[in-house]
């Protein structure tokens, strides 16, 4: 059986962006966006989304999107599960993000091709935006 759990959202980016680096070189990039839905007696209700990018898409969505803006966002459903230190169990929901860009139902976006410093590897190198470097995996 096939399971499929990817899922496209609209929404407004509510706190800025934030890129990181791991040890290994990877960008990490989370920011969350939210969706105002209405309810049946007309009162509106905002759901929350936290969404990680990773590698070029990253860097680009770093680049690109800023707080307060329109986005939409396709990726996947993911769950990490952890304990607390005090034995307590904890868990959370997030986007892999695959792809995402500016909403244009409200504003106007110019698209251009990023441009990357190529390394002698024939890969990418990362640019000046390195904001903290941070393990390759979270302790939690």
């Amino acid at each position: 059986m096939a399971f499929d759990n990817t899922l496209t959202i609209v929404g407004n980016v509510v706190r800025e962006p934030e890129l990181k680096f791991l040890n290994s070189g990877i960008a990490l990039l989370r920011f969350s966006i939210a969706d105002n839905q209405k309810k049946a007696n007309g009162e509106e209700e905002a759901h929350f989304f936290d969404c990680v990018a990773w590698r070029e898409l990253a860097e680009n969505l770093a680049e690109s999107i800023n707080k307060g803006q329109r986005v939409i966002v396709h990726g996947k459903l993911k769950q990490d599960r952890w304990d607390t230190p005090e034995g307590d169990k904890r868990s959370k929901v997030e986007i892999t993000v695959e792809t995402a860009g500016h909403c244009l139902k409200f504003q106007t976006a110019t698209a251009q091709k990023a441009q990357r410093e190529a390394d002698t590897g024939g890969g990418w190198q990362r640019g000046p935006s390195v904001i903290e470097t941070v393990p390759d995996h979270e302790p939690f």
